[in-house]
């Protein structure tokens, strides 16, 4: 993982910089004289050669400080610490309805082989990888909330009429239902269902094409056979014997796409104005705020980075053919 992390960060680091963009215009303005300019990049240290530039900012963020946004003027990290939950809680959100809605489908695709069933299978997971992710979230809107009324407006994650109850967990879903404030939790809910569903849309495609096609191979195994051969139910073939088996790819796949799902949250939050990373580091980028956007990689590489070592030992778990000396 470290090797891994160490990349991106450099490599994010020098992309960054590398672009034609200057944030020292940003901070002065338009209409500023070349000396102010230069003023400003020899305070924001843009001056130095590039190797010097990593250094010094390897050696702040070892000390715990990843740079100021020029954008809000606040610390990156104070700035991430106060819309991470709100991310994390769209993540979350996306990945339960991925897991409800892929698992039983995927399962009943292979079992139901060339029925309705699953066509309905094929058509779910062929759209979710054919639609990007920015169109999907705009036609949610236009469906339920321009035409039919029945979701809430676009504009963050909970009615402008309510207010946020006290930051216990800093997740608004949990905070209302701690609090046991139903009007913030059923608001909440309804702003987090749109973007959660758009969210999971890639995830769903993925999980209901590998988990069909790894039923199908699993079910025409030996040990399957045998299984139906010693008088074992339906349910206890198919659930513990082939299911079990069939998720071991599976499980590699959605580790991988959990990760994915940081990443296209940043489309998302900026379609919903959801008030959490994605959208903060879409406006980083348009500003050419450097630091937001290289914490931001960080994040992502690190988060992917666990995900994938959680997924290893999951796959441990559940195969014993596979062990870790």
């Amino acid at each position: 993982m470290v090797p891994v992390i160490l990349g991106v960060f450099v490599l994010s680091f020098v992309l960054a910089r590398v672009v034609p963009a200057n944030p020292a215009l940003l901070v002065v303005g338009l209409q500023s004289t070349p000396a102010e300019i230069r003023a400003e990049e020899v305070a924001l240290g843009l001056n130095l050669p590039l190797w010097r530039q990593l250094l010094d900012f390897i050696a702040a963020a070892l000390h715990g400080d990843f740079g100021t946004s020029i954008v809000t003027g606040h610390p990156v990290l104070s700035d991430l610490a106060e819309r991470l939950p709100a991310t994390l809680e769209l993540t979350v959100a996306s990945v339960v309805i991925a897991l409800v809605v892929a698992v039983p489908l995927g399962v009943l695709s292979a079992l139901r082989r060339d029925t309705w069933i699953d066509w309905l299978a094929h058509v779910v997971s062929l759209s979710g990888v054919s639609m990007p992710l920015f169109w999907l979230g705009l036609l949610l809107i236009m469906v339920f909330y321009s035409a039919l009324h029945i979701a809430p407006a676009p504009m963050g994650d909970l009615g402008i009429i309510y207010q946020s109850p006290p930051p216990i967990t800093h997740i608004l879903v949990l905070d209302a239902l701690i609090e046991g404030d139903w009007p913030v939790l059923w608001s909440a809910l309804g702003h987090l269902v749109l973007p959660a569903l758009a969210l999971s849309t890639g995830t769903i495609a993925i999980l209901v094409r590998m988990l069909r096609a790894s039923m199908l191979e699993v079910l025409h195994q030996d040990f399957i056979r045998t299984a139906r051969a010693k008088g074992n139910g339906a349910w206890r073939v198919y659930m513990v014997h082939a299911f079990r088996n069939a998720l071991v790819p599976v499980v590699t796949i959605f580790g991988l796409q959990i990760g994915y799902l940081l990443g296209g949250a940043v489309l998302v939050e900026t379609v919903f104005n959801w008030p959490g990373v994605g959208s903060y580091v879409t406006s980083a980028i348009l500003a050419s705020d450097y630091a937001p956007v290289e914490v931001f990689a960080l994040l992502s590489a690190l988060f992917y980075s666990v995900i994938n070592l959680c997924v290893d030992v999951v796959n441990a778990a559940i195969d014993p053919r596979i062990t870790y000396n």
